[in-house]
């Protein structure tokens, strides 16, 4: 388990009051939740946490067991791992949209790579019970 300090590094900063509205606002224009109606998106917002992360931060680490899933919502993320030589190898780049952690939620399992900003970026962290009721009942977000 990392260290405090660590773990307070690498968890980034979660947005409040009128930073959050702004990045509320960026989320709702994200075609992922286009297709929620105004009420569903109110009852996603109070139920995500918005997280700045600066450049270089790690936003998911390989390993972790899986709690939440991530919407980028400003910015861009890498997915990376090692390849059996240990060499870092990147999976994807992410652009605001894109979803991210949520195989670890299926599969009841840990995230198979880290997650890192490229640059400073806003994540929309929507908790495991969330993200299985969203799939259940909006055929927008599955």
């Amino acid at each position: 388990m990392p260290a405090p300090d660590d773990q307070k590094q690498r968890r980034g900063e979660t947005l409040e009051g009128d930073v959050r509205t702004v990045a509320l606002r960026e989320f709702r224009a994200l075609p992922i939740v286009a297709g929620f109606s105004d009420q569903e998106f109110v009852v996603l917002g109070e139920s995500v946490s918005l997280v700045s992360f600066r450049a270089g931060a790690i936003v998911l680490k390989h390993g972790e067991v899986a709690t939440s899933c991530g919407v980028l919502v400003r910015g861009k993320l890498i997915s990376r791992r090692l390849d059996p030589r240990g060499k870092e190898l990147t999976l994807s780049v992410l652009g605001p949209g894109c979803i991210f952690g949520e195989l670890a939620l299926f599969t009841g399992g840990v995230s198979t790579a880290d997650v890192v900003a490229e640059e400073r970026s806003v994540v929309a962290e929507i908790p495991e019970r969330c993200f299985r009721r969203l799939l259940a009942t909006n055929s927008s977000f599955s």
